[in-house]
């Protein structure tokens, strides 16, 4: 039943139905950008907030066993274009932190941003469970930083930190309020916290319907900015900005993803593409997702109870 599924940044009963699914428990072959299956569960609405959630609540230990065993060729063939977004992550960030000081960057990936505000001089820590791509950014990090091959709640992490970021990572989470406040319990006061989701009211969403390529096995929720603001309510947060900005992929990875989400002609397009050498040019694009800034208050409020464990 619907109502028994209540909205998990909210909390209100009696969801909608956004998109209907088989809602079969989540393989490591639905996981990650090289996914060889795409099932993305029966997805519910919440009246109040307007977060859209899967009904498959999944705990956070055993979608991290599915992210250590991912495969990210996929991924890691646009690193390229990885570091354009991560340049434009960098530029968020300057806007509320322009000071270098000390970031938690957490779901660091293979760790283009992390190397980019190591060169910016910023004091990087990173927590990242993917076993492959932990040591990938290891690698490209070179000691100029730390990173822990585990997810946040077990996590050994400096506190006071200036800046902790999450960059498509808070729609993986079955509790998004309980793990921005254990993001958040890392800050100093008047600290930041800066999040990447998918936006579910967004125009891409809305056009797409069931063939919107964010809409994903392991995405477990999808936002708006009025479920992103009581998140962070909830959480002790102060929402200070909300925005878009684009992600760069190469037309043969866009054309790829399209394909898999059965978009019209989208497997053609990108043969005729590779036929006429051009599938590797680069361009941004608005997917549908939203960022947020969050300040923690220089005085703490009143939250929800806090567990690391």
């Amino acid at each position: 039943m619907l109502e028994e599924i209540p909205c998990p940044v909210c909390g209100a009963a009696h969801p909608g139905l956004y998109i209907d699914g088989d809602d079969e428990p989540i393989a490591v072959e639905s996981v990650g950008s090289s996914r060889a299956k795409l099932s993305h569960g029966r997805i519910l609405l919440c009246g109040s907030c307007g977060l859209a959630y899967r009904s498959l609540r999944p705990e956070s230990d055993q979608l991290a066993r599915l992210y250590q065993a991912a495969d990210d060729q996929t991924y890691e063939a646009e690193m390229r274009n990885r570091r354009r977004t991560a340049e434009r992550h960098k530029r968020i960030a300057g806007k509320h932190c322009p000071a270098r000081g000390t970031l938690i960057d957490v779901g660091c990936a293979s760790g283009a941003f992390l190397c980019i505000m190591a060169d910016s001089g910023w004091r990087v820590f990173g927590v990242e469970p993917s076993i492959s791509q932990y040591a990938r950014a290891v690698g490209a990090l070179n000691g100029r930083g730390h990173i822990q091959n585990c997810v946040l709640q077990e996590a050994e992490l400096p506190e006071h930190v200036d800046l902790v970021t999450m960059w498509d990572v808070l729609e993986h989470v079955p509790e998004p309020v309980q793990f921005l406040e254990l993001a958040a319990s890392f800050l100093k006061p008047g600290g930041y916290v800066i999040v990447n989701v998918p936006r579910i009211d967004s125009l891409a969403a809305r056009l797409l319907g069931a063939r919107w390529p964010v809409l994903l096995a392991e995405h477990l929720c999808y936002f708006t900015a009025a479920s992103l603001r009581e998140c962070g309510r909830r959480a002790g947060l102060d929402l200070l900005e909300t925005g878009q900005r684009p992600v760069s992929f190469s037309l043969d990875y866009l054309f790829f993803r399209g394909a898999q989400h059965g978009i019209p002609a989208a497997s053609v397009i990108r043969r005729v593409l590779t036929k006429a050498r051009v599938s590797s040019l680069s361009f941004p694009f608005w997917l549908g997702e939203v960022y947020a800034v969050y300040k923690k208050p220089e005085s703490p409020g009143p939250s929800l109870p806090l567990s690391r464990h």
